[in-house]
């Protein structure tokens, strides 16, 4: 998992938590690391289920909005890192049907090796678009903050219905946009 994940979550925590809840984490989990994490590294994928499962228990909220929470805030972090991106594209539908041609693309061209989930686009209309998320890791509930956050830079509200998921047991996950520009 790339780093950047790590740091925003560190980012987040100490934010909103504090630097003593971040710490409280980082010695509740077996770390290979040590916990120590750089934006541009890469880590093991258990590290960051082990810290947001301790911060899921920390709060006592539900795994999937602990995820959405965390994948706006995540997606906050990335466009100021890579605003060019945002820029770019005229629209929030714009920006997500770029993930996989432009933006994995570069990523992995900076950085070989990474993981991403697959992600196909179906039933475009002018207001909606459904997207299709296939990864191992599961972390479609991340992936549906992701796209908030995405709609939030760009001041459109939006509607997620999250119509197929790999929790409950399908195959693939599938998320149903609406957005009301």
């Amino acid at each position: 998992m790339k780093g950047i994940i790590f740091t925003s979550l560190a980012d987040m925590v100490e934010e909103h938590y504090g630097l003593k809840s971040w710490q409280g984490m980082l010695d509740a989990c077996p770390l290979a690391t040590g916990g120590s994490y750089s934006s541009g590294g890469i880590y093991p994928d258990k590290e960051i289920m082990c810290l947001v499962g301790q911060l899921q228990q920390r709060l006592d909220v539900p795994l999937d909005i602990l995820l959405r929470t965390f994948g706006e805030y995540l997606f906050e972090c990335l466009s100021k890192m890579h605003h060019n991106y945002v820029i770019s594209k005229a629209s929030p539908r714009d920006f997500i049907m770029s993930i996989n041609d432009e933006i994995h693309r570069d990523i992995e061209k900076l950085y070989p090796g990474t993981s991403f989930p697959f992600l196909e686009y179906i039933n475009d209309t002018d207001n909606g678009l459904s997207v299709i998320y296939k990864s191992p890791r599961k972390l479609c509930f991340l992936a549906e903050g992701l796209i908030q956050g995405v709609a939030n830079q760009y001041n459109t509200d939006i509607g997620i219905i999250h119509s197929k998921c790999m929790h409950r047991g399908d195959e693939h996950c599938q998320m149903d946009l609406t957005f009301y520009e």
